[in-house]
């Protein structure tokens, strides 16, 4: 979050944390159903911590090296990569430009977001210092919401097979061509 506080001013910044975790039943799915990778499940080569931005950070890093043969300065990289120059800035340009219309899927990055990671939300508040002569005095407040962080659990109930399971009318399977049909049913209003 980026903030600009003017001068001679006081802001209150009131930070809310929010923590995800998972459960065993999730992390009993593969990944293309769950959609998001488990503690080290998915290791970086630059980055010692994954997250979905380092990911992609790396994964962009590598297609420029692929496509120009340099990576940017301050860009995650192997040691003998060299830096890009002023002769490059045109290739990693239009890489820039074509990757933007390409999810992270598509780039073959194999990037998804962490099953655990936290998650903050600001809220700011800026008023004028009252009886100030323009000293340039900023006051900054931050503190949290509350003195604990609201924590979302990802779970899997059930699987589609267990649901139908327990509706048994509600559905049949026909065994001779393996297709499932839903019973008519008959719906009827009565009125006093």
């Amino acid at each position: 979050m980026r903030m600009m506080i003017p001068s001679d001013s006081e802001t209150h910044l009131m930070v809310r944390a929010f923590s995800t975790r998972f459960t065993a039943n999730l992390a009993g799915l593969p990944i293309e159903d769950r959609r998001c990778f488990l503690p080290d499940e998915h290791r970086l080569w630059f980055y010692s911590a994954y997250s979905l931005s380092n990911c992609l950070s790396e994964c962009r890093s590598k297609k420029i090296f692929q496509s120009c043969g340099c990576v940017p300065p301050h860009a995650p990289g192997e040691s003998t990569w060299p830096i890009c120059g002023l002769q490059q800035v045109e290739c990693v340009r239009k890489y820039d430009e074509i990757s933007e219309q390409i999810t992270a899927v598509e780039r073959d990055c194999n990037c998804l977001p962490p099953c655990t990671f936290h998650r903050y939300e600001f809220e700011s508040d800026v008023s004028l210092i009252k009886g100030s002569n323009s000293t340039n005095e900023v006051r900054l407040n931050v503190y949290y919401d509350l003195a604990f962080t609201e924590e979302l659990l990802l779970e899997v109930y059930e699987t589609w097979l267990s649901f139908i399971g327990k509706c048994p009318r509600a559905y049949s399977i026909n065994e001779t061509t393996n297709k499932t049909s839903a019973p008519r049913i008959k719906v009827s209003f009565i009125y006093p």
